[in-house]
């Protein structure tokens, strides 16, 4: 058999020679001391490894690990904190809302002794919470019996926890409770909200009890307090919860820093007798234990830094106001100055800006090198209590998080040692007989190959790697004695190969392609790809170039910059596929009707190198549209799930009658607008300036329409109806300043009614799947009429709109007893006061600081009156606010002039040269006629009268206007009735 030379092991050229037959069952002699030097090595391994591991476990749990254990346990200590503060605040705002209900209920109460002594008890009960330790209602002087300065009604439960009314603090010789600490603050807090007294001992339970006060008024003037006890006696349980759950201690301090609870009572606890001979005990403060115990001084301070850190945070805020401090403590003899400074920041609530700002109401947490109880080296975190400024304060000894530590880390050491050491041993047993020994067997092999000897044959003990090199190698042998063979077979492959390839590179889905270095598509490509690029012979063709005319300029430009970097072989391939720019990238294909069809295509790039550069690149390219359309369907799914929620949550609270008309009514109005638009594009052609008219009029006739939806929207606090109608009027805006206005103008116009409307839709339907609300609201008896509900409605319209814009208001409704709306004008009216309302909030009354330095009562003053006169319904609407301000009205009037000259003539007599005041007043009703510098959700358009006047013709009906510069502005509306046939 001739020679042939091939390749060995070292790379070199090795000369075959011919083949010798020998027997299969030869085999080269094992190597004992290679044998011997393995199995020291893999001893002496196992060993170190299985030292470096426990020595890895013990090193990592008590550095990382420990480290890790401390910070869950902080982390898990703030999560008890703060939910044992929302449990705190959670019964506190139960509490306050008791109050508010009880200042409520005696402002609608007329000043009657056998009313209040009747109604008020049962509220005070609060459905026999036993916790509730009293209450009642402390009127101004003279307020509730001209002429008599104390008349409280006050209730506490007595030793059978029955409520038992007391006189003691009407005693003439008393000390009254017009100056006490708990009535003074509450007289400079706005209404609604309450105050909550420094905690106090009960002298029947010793347990500490603290006092809820609210204001209330008549007539827009403060007219006393309504008050509830609070008996705190269950908070030493909660705090023992609490300890539980941290490993530690935990206490509560009040708002002046007294402790109301702690674990050792007997320590913050001081006992003495009084006058009577009777038994008192009280809790101290964190200063006096500090006093007493050094190692209480680190947290003493703290609490005291948390006080400092609420003044400050007061101060900075815009209500604060630094005289009321001054004011309380000139008032009440039981406040000095350092309270009184406390109080008065905790009016301006600053940790409800924190509460806006964080996540949690934790303040700071502090390391202790021993502490008072634990004895050893703690941590200590505080958290503040909204509403009520108390702190409580859970410490934790550093020892249990790092015990917990040490007991892990030992029983992973223990359990790794009992697991690593026998699994080891038992690997190096079955390594020494299956590994050792063959790879002794194919080291001597192997030399001998190297020697010389091609005939060498090892035996294959298993069917492992092992089995196959051992096979491998045999193998390789004998292909030695073949090479010339084996070459010709392997060129026969490689054309089969090559055939098989192009029968892939014709079914597969994907355009595969290979990428030169100079950008261009080789001659081998898929089939898939001249489908997805929608053309035939790609070869040779500029990658690039096809980029730019299926994608924007900006995405051709990424690419090229990015096909630079894929030929970079400094560039790994994490960094290619990371920046690629075409991993989803839209194109757009001429489709067979000549028209561009938008496909959604993913392209990525694998490098092929060679000799350390990058030779090629194989692209794969993937018709990814279907995915795509499908995750924007999804999208849009979710996105619609997710405004149905926004829209639910949006009207849970509104009363369903007043819900139903609205829905209805925003429903009949759009349906308007929407034929509105319908009509302006099916008119027949006319002349340019007739044509804006017709397009300016319809602009208008939309705005009065929506601004008329949002002005019952947010009378009704339906945010999401309020806000989509302001965006709509965002998109109006434009096109009234617009000078020519064409069909094309109202798509943005139509697309935001069509969402209103779908919107709408999905009320009914939301409402529908929650028990057929609206056929409910229409059958179902209430306890309330319409004037009820519509009056506070408005009510808390004012609020609102007082709180947006710094302004006090009080609303009355006065009409007859058995008054109603009639149903077909309902819906209009309540639109009108709707409008009329914030009309006034926002233009007409002034700011407390401005109509005080007009001589005018802080709070401003509102009254809609309603009566049946002759057939027709007449409404009055009057406010005590500034009127018109005609300086700014003249202003607007001359500015409007300049576009419309024949304005000025209708206005002004030229006889006398002044203004006719009855058309100038009338300027108000016009559409877009507002004397506003800027314009908000609120007001500023000039939109909301000329909607009212709008309303009431549709209605037959008609407004007037009757007003005073600086002293008041009326509206009297007259509607007629309609036959009650």
């Amino acid at each position: 058999m001739p020679s042939v030379t091939s390749m060995g092991f070292n790379g070199r050229s090795t000369m075959i020679a011919p083949s010798v037959p020998v027997s299969p069952a030869q085999s080269p002699p094992v190597s004992r001391r290679g044998a011997a030097g393995l199995a020291l090595k893999s001893v002496v391994g196992i060993a170190l490894l299985s030292a470096l591991l426990l020595i890895g476990i013990v090193v990592i749990m008590n550095t990382y690990g420990r480290r890790l254990v401390i910070a869950e346990s902080a982390r898990k200590i703030e999560q008890t904190g703060n939910k044992s503060v929302e449990v705190l605040s959670t019964r506190l705002r139960e509490i306050g809302a008791l109050t508010r209900t009880l200042a409520e209920t005696i402002e609608a109460l007329p000043p009657d002794e056998a009313l209040v002594r009747t109604t008020l008890p049962r509220l005070i009960d609060f459905q026999g919470d036993l916790a509730v330790a009293g209450g009642g209602y402390w009127p101004e002087p003279g307020a509730f019996t001209p002429g008599v300065d104390r008349r409280s009604f006050f209730w506490g439960r007595d030793a059978a926890e029955q409520l038992v009314y007391y006189d003691d603090y009407n005693a003439p010789l008393g000390p009254g409770y017009h100056n006490e600490e708990w009535y003074v603050p509450v007289k400079f807090l706005p209404p609604g909200r309450v105050f909550w007294s420094r905690s106090y001992q009960d002298p029947y339970s010793y347990q500490p009890m603290v006092t809820c006060t609210s204001n209330l008024f008549v007539g827009g003037k403060l007219a006393g307090t309504a008050t509830i006890d609070l008996k705190l006696e269950g908070l030493a349980g909660l705090v023992e919860d609490w300890q539980r759950d941290v490993g530690g201690y935990g206490f509560l301090v009040d708002r002046n820093n007294k402790f109301l609870t702690f674990p050792k009572p007997e320590m913050v606890r001081r006992t003495s007798v009084d006058e009577a001979g009777k038994r008192t005990e009280e809790f101290v403060t964190v200063a006096d234990l500090a006093g007493r115990e050094a190692l209480f001084a680190p947290l003493a301070e703290q609490l005291a830094a948390m006080d400092r850190a609420i003044v400050e945070r007061a101060r900075a805020l815009p209500g604060f106001d630094a005289a009321v401090a001054t004011r309380i403590d000139a008032e009440s003899y039981q406040i000095d100055t350092a309270e009184a400074a406390m109080i008065a920041a905790v009016m301006a609530d600053p940790l409800a800006a924190t509460r806006r700002e964080q996540a949690t109401n934790l303040f700071t947490r502090v390391d202790l090198d021993s502490d008072l109880l634990n004895n050893e080296a703690s941590t200590a975190f505080l958290f503040n209590v909204p509403d009520s400024y108390w702190k409580l304060v859970l410490v934790v000894p550093v020892s249990t998080s790092g015990l917990v530590a040490r007991q892990i880390s030992n029983r992973l050491l223990l359990s790794s040692a009992a697991t690593i050491l026998p699994t080891l041993l038992l690997a190096y047993l079955v390594f020494s007989r299956r590994l050792i020994r063959p790879v002794t067997q194919l080291s001597a092999a192997a030399r001998q190959v190297r020697d010389g000897d091609l005939e060498i044959q090892v035996p294959v003990a298993s069917r492992d790697e092992l089995g196959t090199l051992s096979e491998s190698f045999n193998e390789m042998v004998r292909q030695l004695r073949t090479n010339t063979e084996d070459l010709r077979v392997s060129n026969l492959h490689l054309a089969q190969n090559l055939a098989m390839t192009d029968t892939i590179m014709g079914t597969v889905h994907e355009g595969l392609f290979l990428l030169s270095p100079n950008l261009t598509i080789e001659s081998r490509y898929s089939a898939a790809l001249a489908r997805i690029f929608a053309r035939q012979n790609l070869a040779g063709a500029r990658f690039l170039d096809l980029i730019r005319r299926l994608t924007p300029e900006k995405t051709f430009e990424l690419t090229d910059r990015f096909l630079k970097l894929v030929f970079n072989a400094q560039k790994n391939d994490s960094v290619i596929a990371k920046i690629n720019p075409l991993k989803e990238v839209e194109a757009s294909f001429p489709g067979p009707d000549g028209q561009l069809e938008r496909k959604y295509l993913s392209f990525t790039f694998d490098r092929i190198w060679q000799d350390g550069e990058v030779y090629q690149a194989m692209v794969t390219v993937e018709d990814v549209t279907e995915q795509v359309l499908l995750a924007q369907k999804l999208q849009a799914s979710e996105q619609r799930r997710e405004r149905q929620t926004d829209l639910l949550l949006s009207i849970l609270h509104v009363e369903p009658r007043m819900l139903r008309d609205f829905v209805d009514g925003a429903y009949r109005e759009l349906q308007r607008i929407s034929d509105l638009l319908k009509k302006g594009q099916k008119q027949p052609p006319a002349e340019v300036a007739e044509r804006q008219r017709q397009f300016r009029d319809l602009v208008d006739q939309i705005y009065k329409g929506i601004h008329g939806i949002k002005g019952t929207a947010s009378m009704l606090k339906i945010d999401f109806f309020a806000s989509a109608a302001h965006r709509f009027e965002d998109k109006l805006a434009p096109l009234r300043s617009k000078r020519n206005l064409d069909g094309e103008d109202f798509l943005p116009v139509v697309l935001e009614l069509s969402e209103m409307i779908d919107s709408l839709v999905e009320i009914r339907d939301v409402i529908g799947r929650f028990g057929e609300l609206n056929q409910w609201a229409a059958s179902a008896p209430s306890a309330r009429s319409d004037q009820e509900l519509l009056t506070d409605t408005l009510d808390s319209f004012v609020r609102d709109l007082g709180a947006r814009h710094g302004k006090r208001a009080t609303l009355r409704f006065q009409a007859s007893g058995d008054f109603e709306l009639p149903f077909t004008v309902k819906a209009p009216l309540q639109n009108v006061l709707a409008q009329l309302v914030r009309n006034s909030m926002v233009h007409g009354l002034e700011t407390p600081a401005e109509r005080a330095a007009a001589g005018k009562p802080e709070f401003g003053s509102i009254v809609v009156a309603a009566r049946r006169n002759d057939g027709r319904l007449e409404l009055l609407f009057r406010d005590d606010g500034r009127g018109l301000d005609y300086t700014k009205l003249v202003e607007r009037v001359r500015e409007m002039a300049k576009s419309e000259p024949a304005l000025l003539e209708r206005l002004i007599d030229r006889e006398t040269n002044r203004w006719r005041l009855p058309e100038l007043n009338e300027m108000i009703f016009q559409p877009g006629f507002s004397t506003a510098e800027n314009h908000g959700e609120d007001a500023g358009r000039g939109m909301g009268l000329a909607a009212v006047r709008d309303l009431l013709a549709g209605l037959g009906g008609e407004i007037t206007l009757r007003q005073k510069p600086g002293q008041f502005c009326e509206f009297h509306i007259l509607v007629p009735l309609p036959d009650a046939s």
